[in-house]
């Protein structure tokens, strides 16, 4: 079984996001996979300066752990023991990461 999610985790706050990966965790087949598209750590600083204004619109708070880079952090520490990224690529407001977790 695969679950997928295309930007969605960069609007929850962190809390909810520590709460939301271990129940898809749970809810996957025994050799399941998450597949996660959504904007992550800007890959330069063009990219940075127009992700602020994702941060605008969708709130500081939510968006943090995008800048960051967090998200692969936030999949081990919900229990994925197998958390590799699989792409990314710049868009016009910021750039997009694709991880996989098993």
């Amino acid at each position: 079984m695969r679950l997928g999610s295309s930007l969605f985790f960069h609007h929850l706050a962190p809390e909810a996001k520590i709460a939301t990966l271990p129940e898809v965790r749970r809810v996957l087949a025994p050799k399941g996979s998450l597949h996660v598209a959504d904007w992550g750590k800007p890959s330069n600083a063009l990219m940075r300066t127009l992700f602020f204004t994702v941060q605008l619109l969708d709130g500081f708070e939510t968006t943090r752990d995008s800048v960051s880079g967090a998200l692969p952090d936030l999949l081990r520490a919900a229990g994925y023991d197998r958390v590799e990224g699989t792409g990314k690529f710049d868009a016009p407001l910021g750039t997009m990461r694709l991880f996989r977790a098993a």
